[in-house]
């Protein structure tokens, strides 16, 4: 039996590094697989800001989007390989697209040759100019990317946005990262959502791209927000109509890779000088897919003594339901009270098919095993939200407060068969069948209050405080039942697990704006109370710790072309409950992960230094952790 075992030893250590981004807007350094290239105008001049997409051959489909630096240059990292081409626009300029150009593993493209724009030849009076937000907006503590309207919503999901939006990199196995650091915090409508892994990738999956307004990308965030999250947080902030009257709109999406996808959905919005009351209804398809291949060599005492080579084949038909309902009622000039309703509905059903052949020592197939992967999955889940902002008369200072409970919950029958083959393809062993029913509980509650005090036009003070509850419940029950009529329970990889954990927060925030010059610190404390036991085996752990975490925003601004800024921020990442639980996830008969109930919350203090010239950034971090 091979493992893989998460874990950390127990022993502190502290990891610094630094990290330089030197990008249009903060994308990495250089790697393999990645793309680059300048673009000129016509007499020969740098362009900046030009929307650089990277388009799929042969459907030409969009990948992803970029923008050209100040010296007009631009790059795409980590790009899978295949066939592509690129299509560059520019306002005033004719469209330009590229030649087809193929990227390798492992390899970076050459730069590719110069992209020169052609003035597009239209007469002022055919140019209509309309206002709207910019694709991307930068802030002093966040990149904001509008999605509205934009090519990223075209027949997506929300995790088909965060691959395609700049400095986000979604990996095969669907984690996500900003600049390449993990540990990411995810909020909708500014609500942490407490999931990670399958659970979030479904979750985001299930949400149509067409239903977001932005999405905030804050790298380093004030004390206002939760201390966790050592990479940053990402906020998908969803649309609310804002016209007056009845209004809806009606969608729906079809593509076709290589396997198909569909949606469709509707949203209805009643405004009066009141009331709003809005809702939608969303339903998504799609199939996925993944093929993997592993070659696993063992050794002992530095002889190879066998391996197996194992290729694996999963198809995931995934059926998405969404609903959302919500009131906002103004009861005064200064007062406004909301409700929202959010529940969802995940179901699908894996079906994989792993092949392994046995190696010995001398690398000759001498056996191999098969491995049949059927599952029936449903992952629903609710939200319920009541809010009030009041407004004082006096100096204009502002109170909200939040109310929230939500409900995660998965059901999942999954069977695993398994038989067992010579080397001239005569099975020699009895089939083994193993029949998992897992079932999954997650519940949070949680209350805050944030105050906001203007103590002139340039100063302003905040403070709040925070309470939320977690409770989890994971029962996995395993059988073996390859005697049919005789199933047997396997305590040995069953489990009931139960976490609660308590956080207890509060904060104070203070800004201060001169003209050029700008300063906001504040200072967060976080007592954190959790304890999990393992039903079967009794294992169980507490822990109690209350923790600090300072944080200071300068910036300054030279000209309109230039400013620089200084942040500074401590940072937490505490190990989720699935990481804690002590229990053996097989990934087939001979793999298994296995989390660890003695890990430990690590601690980030993070550093950036940014200059921003003519709206290109430059960034300079330092980062360090300590476990």
């Amino acid at each position: 039996m091979h493992r893989i075992h998460l874990s950390i030893s127990k022993y502190s250590y502290i990891a610094c590094f630094i990290i330089v981004n030197i990008s249009a807007w903060g994308i990495n350094g250089l790697y393999a697989n990645t793309i680059t290239g300048i673009v000129k105008d016509s007499i020969y001049q740098p362009v900046d800001v030009a929307t650089v997409s990277l388009m799929r051959l042969p459907d030409s489909v969009f990948v992803k989007a970029e923008f050209t630096d100040v010296d007009g240059t631009f790059q795409f990292v980590e790009i899978p390989a295949g066939s592509y081409y690129l299509n560059v626009s520019f306002l005033g300029y004719k469209d330009y697209s590229t030649e087809t150009f193929e990227v390798v593993d492992g390899e970076t493209v050459s730069p590719l040759p110069e992209i020169i724009l052609r003035p597009d030849g239209l007469e002022l009076a055919e140019v209509s100019v309309v206002a709207q937000r910019p694709f991307i907006e930068r802030r002093a503590d966040r990149m904001i990317v509008n999605v509205e309207n934009s090519i990223l919503a075209a027949g997506s999901n929300a995790l088909e946005v965060l691959e395609r939006a700049p400095g986000i990199v979604v990996s095969a196995g669907e984690s996500i990262s900003i600049r390449g650091r993990s540990g990411v915090i995810f909020m909708i409508d500014g609500k942490i959502t407490p999931m990670s892994g399958q659970e979030l990738s479904n979750y985001l999956k299930a949400m149509p791209a067409g239903s977001i307004d932005r999405i905030e990308i804050i790298t380093n965030p004030s004390a206002k927000y939760d201390a966790a999250g050592n990479a940053g947080i990402i906020d998908i902030r969803l649309k609310k109509d804002a016209n007056m009257g009845t209004n809806g709109t009606l969608t729906s999406s079809y593509s076709q890779g290589v396997y198909p996808k569909a949606g469709i959905g509707v949203s209805l919005n009643r405004r009066s000088k009141d009331l709003n009351i809005f809702g939608g209804y969303n339903y998504n398809y799609r199939e996925g897919f993944n093929d993997l291949r592993l070659y696993r060599a063992f050794f002992e005492n530095g002889q190879r003594t066998g391996a197996y080579d194992q290729k694996n084949y999963l198809v995931i038909p995934y059926h998405f339901h969404s609903a959302r309902f919500g009131v906002d009622y103004t009861i005064s000039p200064n007062t406004l009270v909301g409700i929202l309703a959010n529940g969802n509905i995940n179901a699908f059903k894996p079906s994989g098919q792993n092949k392994s052949n046995v190696e010995n020592g001398a690398q000759e197939v001498v056996s191999a095993f098969a491995t049949t992967n059927e599952s029936s999955d449903l992952w629903p889940s609710y939200s319920l939200n009541a809010n009030l902002k009041h407004t004082f008369p006096k100096k204009k200072q502002e109170l909200t407060v939040d109310l929230d409970v939500a409900r995660y919950w998965n059901e999942t029958e999954q069977q695993f068969t398994t038989r067992y083959y010579d080397v001239n393809g005569e099975e020699y062993l009895p089939f083994y069948l193993l029949v998992g029913d897992l079932n999954g509980n997650l519940n949070i509650k949680s209350a805050k209050a944030d105050y906001a005090y203007p103590i002139n036009e340039a100063a302003r003070f905040e403070a709040g405080v925070k309470t939320s509850l977690v409770s989890a419940d994971n029962d996995l029950q395993f059988y073996d039942e390859s005697d049919v009529n005789n199933p047997v329970f396997d305590s040995t990889i069953s489990n009931h697990f139960l976490y609660d954990e308590l956080i207890n927060a509060a904060y104070v925030n203070f800004n201060y704006n001169w003209t050029k010059f700008s300063i906001q610190s504040g200072l967060r404390v976080e007592q954190t109370v959790a304890d999990g036991t393992q039903l079967i085996n009794g294992v169980s752990f507490d822990r109690n710790y209350t923790n600090l975490f300072p944080s200071v925003f300068l910036n300054y601004s030279f000209s309109d072309n230039y400013a620089m800024g200084l942040n500074m921020s401590r940072r937490l990442d505490r190990p989720s409950y699935q990481q804690l639980n002590p229990f053996k996830f097989f990934l087939d008969p001979s793999t298994y992960r296995e989390g660890n109930p003695y890990l430990n919350p690590q601690f980030t203090w993070s550093f950036e230094w940014n200059h921003t010239l003519f709206q290109a950034l430059y960034s300079f971090s330092f980062i360090c952790t300590n476990h």
